[in-house]
């Protein structure tokens, strides 16, 4: 759509979504992880969420436990409701070493979009 090409996170967020569950296109994760990072990279509090229990389960993007806990840490700061029970889940299944890398990544995160975004 043009409005996902110019970048709306709602858009790509939407579009992801129809890819996740496979409503009106045939279900493909890993396109909908594609149009998720687009919307999470720019704030969008579910999709941040979606990814991170992608990373986890290794749906559609490769089995990641320090980005699965990076992304439910961001969608948690986002107010995401369910984040907090999803971050819980993921953070029993670490080891100390994945908790550790989950915050470097954040770190970097935090570089590299937080001043690019707009809103907060």
């Amino acid at each position: 759509g043009q409005l996902a090409t110019a970048g709306d996170p709602r858009a790509e967020e939407g579009i992801g979504f129809m890819y996740y569950t496979g409503r009106g296109v045939v279900r493909d994760s890993r396109q909908a992880a594609k149009y998720f990072y687009r919307a999470a990279n720019q704030g969008e509090p579910t999709s941040q969420l979606l990814l991170a229990m992608m990373h986890f389960r290794s749906d559609g993007v490769p089995k990641s436990m320090p980005l699965a806990l990076m992304w439910a840490e961001l969608a948690m700061e986002s107010g995401q409701p369910e984040a907090y029970e999803v971050s819980g889940r993921i953070r029993q299944s670490t080891t100390e070493a994945e908790r550790a890398e989950g915050s470097r990544l954040l770190l970097r995160w935090r570089e590299i979009y937080e001043n690019s975004q707009t809103r907060k």
